[in-house]
């Protein structure tokens, strides 16, 4: 069980985690994608830091997929562990909540002891899911933005 933090306004997120003892995917889905609401709430109510922070994310995660996919089939789990961990942040930043929550999984994985082949997998294809949702969501929802067009210009 790991509680992510102790705000309130992420009590999703923990109770998630909590739930892992079920499956960590079934923690995974019944999170949101994102969380506009509480991404406005960690950048103190600023909607363009909130719309620049998910931008860069989200201009970063293909590569961030593509590297994490050769590091895990090469077998260098230290970097797996570093990039999951940076993902994890900036997820959490920007309230990615399923996306933070699957690279905690890696992130854990990897640091794991014993660190189990299939669990590493495991985690690795949650992530790489979870990526893909979110990229998909973008091009959805918030219509494809380039990386100098920021989201919110690309809404109004």
């Amino acid at each position: 069980m790991t509680k992510l933090t102790t705000d309130n306004t992420t009590g999703a997120i923990s109770h998630s985690i909590r739930a892992e003892s079920h499956g960590p995917q079934s923690a995974l889905e019944s999170l949101p994608t994102y969380n506009r609401e509480l991404a406005l709430e960690k950048v103190g109510g600023n909607p363009e830091i909130a719309d620049e922070l998910l931008s860069l994310l989200i201009s970063d995660l293909p590569q961030l997929a593509i590297t994490l996919d050769r590091c895990i089939r090469c077998g260098d789990v230290p970097l797996a562990r570093g990039l999951a961990h940076r993902i994890q942040g900036a997820a959490s930043w920007c309230a990615a909540l399923a996306l933070q929550c699957a690279a905690q999984q890696l992130e854990r994985a990897a640091a794991s002891p014993s660190r189990e082949l299939g669990s590493l997998w495991y985690a690795h294809a949650n992530l790489q899911q979870e990526i893909q949702k979110l990229l998909e969501e973008r091009v959805v929802n918030w219509r494809k933005v380039d990386k100098t067009e920021s989201i919110r210009e690309a809404l109004d």
